[in-house]
């Protein structure tokens, strides 16, 4: 018997994901989960937070708005005795409220997966309340913040998959569904599509979780 189960699903077209108009591109899935014996009521389990940040951060640098870091620590875009890049992040609103993001947020970028873990449990941009984004870009990526404030505007929209086609830096995006309940994935060509969804069912599978690729109907039913 697993543990839990993660299952992902092919260009969705109902609204009750609240994730825009992801069915309008092509390369989106949705990933989902249960996990036995878990008390989250919405949000992110540990040991399926690890599973996403392990599978991103295999294939990009990850990049997402935080409170976790120390702002004044933050010179430039560099974090001093650290492999992460992070810049200042001021007035931008990411969450489906509107709410504007906290002072002491700063821009993130990583490719280790104990980094990104934080996204799913910040507080200052709550995965359970649709308040984050993860941005992904080439592992190699000489320029790791080429993300501007503008562009997340552009990526917190309805229209957020369209919107990311035209940032030529992005490789994918993910954000939160209903409730943090679920994740929507975009990525910016089908090979990357694959590659991700391997290291997915690769890493489930190392952690004992079952992996399934569901049609929408049975995707809601197993969610």
């Amino acid at each position: 018997m697993t543990a839990g189960n993660v299952f992902a699903c092919f260009n969705p077209s109902q609204t009750l994901w609240q994730l825009g108009h992801l069915h309008c591109v092509t390369n989106t899935f949705i990933l989902g989960w249960n996990v036995q014996n878990s008390d989250e009521d919405g949000g992110v389990p540990r040991s399926i937070a690890e599973v996403i940040a392990h599978s991103l951060t295999d294939n990009y640098r990850v990049t997402f708005p935080c409170t976790s870091v120390d702002r004044a620590a933050v010179e430039g875009d560099c974090i001093p005795n650290s492999a992460d890049w992070a810049r200042r992040l001021d007035a931008v609103s990411i969450s489906r409220s509107g709410r504007k993001c906290p002072d002491s947020a700063v821009l993130l970028s990583t490719r280790n997966w104990e980094t990104l873990i934080r996204a799913f449990d910040d507080g200052g941009f709550p995965w359970w309340l649709q308040g984050q984004i993860l941005m992904l870009t080439d592992q190699d990526n000489g320029d790791q913040l080429g993300i501007s404030n503008s562009d997340i505007a552009l990526l917190s929209c309805d229209d957020w998959c369209r919107k990311a086609q035209s940032v030529r830096s992005l490789s994918g995006v993910v954000r939160p569904g209903v409730d943090g309940s679920l994740a929507g994935i975009w990525t910016s060509d089908e090979i990357g599509q694959k590659r991700l969804l391997r290291s997915l069912e690769v890493v489930c599978r190392h952690e004992g979780l079952g992996w399934d690729i569901l049609d929408e109907g049975a995707f809601e039913k197993r969610l």
